[in-house]
């Protein structure tokens, strides 16, 4: 244990180094008066309701997750938001938005849930996050006319090999359920444990259910990572004077988004504001108020994480509903 402290300390050093050097470098290449005019302009007002936008997305995502593991538990629906909430304020200290996985794992194991059930059903609610994202920024692209509503330049080309990306990435995850069988034919070959525990992990994974309830899942997470998300950003950007599209931003957001899971730095902190800042430049915006965009937003989503944590916290406990 004394010999990992002093490796997680460099770690964590590190992380802060490469986001304190994306947000200067950011910050060094922009203009420091433009920057400055736009951070002017977010008012309290904007950055109360774009807090009360980003609360929307919690109790669709918690219903999301209630949805998917309401047969391995039988928890009612508020305890589960309850502790949904609360899984969510730990986002913001665990690198990946691990601390909710985490703490839900923890609690529902305590209601009697497999644990290996429940680590499937969060990696299946990893993979649909992600299969959403993907989704909504099709639906940007589609909506921009395909790019065509784009300035022709490096921002098409980036925008169009990432939807070329996004497509494949679909496909690849719709082909997961075949991956199953073929893992429990080798797990009976195999003998190793681990084979035979990743077999059941996987089955489980993505035993998705009925087309209905695919359907149903798929449009809340379309729904609240993403048309709520941009909303939020959206207004940023209103109250800003961005000319942004509502789909230009949703594209952006996205690609922000998926960027700043890897865990390179504190919490996607420089990664995010020059993925904003980047996009809007070769969109042929101002890059500055793209940083601002990406900063004061993602500021928002802290502000609604540590309270919508609180409100689960406030939320009054129930007993288990069998």
């Amino acid at each position: 244990m004394k010999n990992k402290l002093p490796g997680r300390k460099l770690l964590f050093v590190v992380k802060c180094g490469l986001s304190a050097t994306l947000l200067f470098a950011a910050v060094w290449l922009l203009d420091w008066d433009a920057l400055l005019q736009s951070l002017s302009k977010i008012g309290p007002v904007a950055l109360a309701l774009t807090v009360v936008v980003l609360l929307l997305e919690f109790p669709i995502l918690g219903y999301r997750w209630h949805l998917m593991v309401r047969d391995h538990n039988h928890l009612g629906l508020a305890v589960q938001l309850r502790i949904y909430f609360i899984a969510i304020f730990f986002n913001n200290f665990t690198p990946g938005q691990l601390g909710s996985d985490i703490y839900r794992f923890t609690h529902h194991k305590k209601t009697g849930a497999s644990g290996k059930v429940l680590a499937a059903l969060l990696i299946r609610e990893r993979l649909i996050g992600l299969a959403g994202f993907l989704l909504f920024f099709l639906i940007c692209y589609a909506s921009e006319g395909f790019g065509e509503n784009i300035p022709k330049g490096p921002g098409a080309d980036l925008i169009q090999g990432a939807a070329i990306l996004c497509v494949v990435s679909l496909i690849g995850l719709a082909a997961l359920p075949f991956l199953a069988p073929f893992l429990t034919s080798l797990s009976k070959k195999m003998s190793p444990p681990w084979i035979k525990l990743l077999a059941e992990v996987a089955v489980t994974t993505t035993n998705i259910g009925s087309l209905r309830q695919i359907a149903v899942i798929m449009i809340l997470t379309v729904l609240g990572a993403g048309v709520i998300w941009c909303g939020a950003v959206k207004i940023v950007a209103m109250d800003l004077g961005s000319n942004a599209s509502f789909f230009m931003l949703g594209m952006t957001a996205v690609l922000a988004d998926l960027l700043r899971l890897v865990p390179v730095t504190i919490q996607g902190v420089g990664v995010r504001e020059a993925v904003f800042a980047g996009l809007f430049g070769a969109f042929g915006l101002p890059p500055e108020e793209g940083f601002v965009i990406g900063l004061v937003a993602y500021v928002c989503v802290s502000l609604a994480t540590v309270t919508i944590g609180i409100i689960g916290k406030l939320m009054p406990k129930r007993k288990l509903q069998l």
